[in-house]
């Protein structure tokens, strides 16, 4: 109990927490944040998503999805039309702008983590990103059964 109740949390939280000021700090003066770089990257990674599965699937609520998804069309990063199957529902479609944006975000998170892991070794980090890879996923199939139960 010792591990879960110590390390995990904690450990896990703070990195995502790090990674997140880190990224505030370097977007502020952008008038962008860690939340617009999350909504920017799902989107990217799945071009034509409607606005509702977006929340959805990221586990935010509609309102503030609404209020980066407006910063983010205000900005032109992003594009959002009326879904034709159904027209209370906007698609949502990363810009060129936008693109730039998501590359320019992972570069920062890449020097993030590399700054983070330079003490360790190449053979640690793939160890930790395969141990982490497995805890998700099994995070997830927990979840997931524990869903179908109720």
């Amino acid at each position: 109990m010792i591990l879960v109740d110590n390390l995990f949390s904690k450990y896990l939280s703070s990195l995502y927490r790090e990674e997140r000021k880190y990224l505030n700090r370097m977007l502020k003066s952008r008038g962008m944040g860690s939340a617009a770089v999350r909504f920017m990257m799902y989107i990217y990674h799945n071009q034509g998503s409607n606005q509702k599965k977006v929340c959805t699937e990221m586990g935010i609520d509609e309102g503030l999805g609404t209020r980066v998804m407006k910063k983010l069309e205000s900005e032109q990063m992003i594009v959002r039309s009326v879904d034709p199957q159904d027209a209370r529902s906007h698609i949502l479609e990363v810009t060129d702008k936008g693109e730039s944006f998501v590359v320019e975000c992972k570069q920062m998170r890449a020097a993030f983590w590399e700054n983070v892991t330079q003490s360790m070794q190449r053979k640690e980090k793939e160890e930790l990103l395969f141990i982490l890879e497995r805890l998700s996923d099994q995070a997830i199939a927990f979840n997931n059964r524990e869903k179908e139960r109720k």
